[in-house]
């Protein structure tokens, strides 16, 4: 079984710009496997975390625009998780990740388990977490810097 999760975000940057300024930032080593001409990007981490970024679909931007009141979402971020490597520190791993982009990218955004599972989502400024998660600890929402508040989320 594998584990993913995708961040959608709105935002000038190009797909790469997003991955490698956050991984640079925290000081994560990474291997890159593909660079294509600013349209996608995909590497490692040393945890073992794979990581694709490109433009979302048409299809997706759709979905999105339909299931979260409006929220378009030009880039996604895909993870890939090594199952058989500490959850928990892969994890900690993408909160960490996740804030560092949300703190510096002010588009909107939703975080997502498995493409469908929403674990948090910023929509007009407005920051909701989903308070149905057990696998999310509430420190790492507070790694964000902004203030959040707790909802229900239905799953897309």
């Amino acid at each position: 079984m594998t584990i993913e999760y995708q961040l959608s975000i709105s935002t000038d940057l190009k797909p790469e710009n997003v991955v490698i300024l956050s991984l640079d930032l925290i000081g994560v080593d990474y291997e890159v496997h593909d660079l294509i001409k600013s349209q996608k990007i995909i590497l490692t981490t040393q945890d073992g975390i794979l990581i694709n970024a490109q433009y979302a679909s048409k299809s997706w931007r759709q979905l999105l625009k339909e299931e979260l009141n409006g929220l378009d979402a030009n880039i996604n971020v895909n993870f890939r998780l090594d199952k058989f490597k500490n959850r928990e520190i892969q994890i900690k791993f993408l909160a960490i990740f996740t804030a560092h982009i949300l703190n510096r990218v002010e588009g909107d955004c939703v975080f997502l388990s498995n493409h469908e599972i929403i674990i948090l989502m910023r929509n007009s400024g407005e920051v909701s977490v989903n308070e149905s998660l057990e696998t999310w600890k509430l420190e790492y929402f507070n790694l964000l810097n902004q203030t959040f508040n707790s909802k229900k989320f239905n799953v897309l």
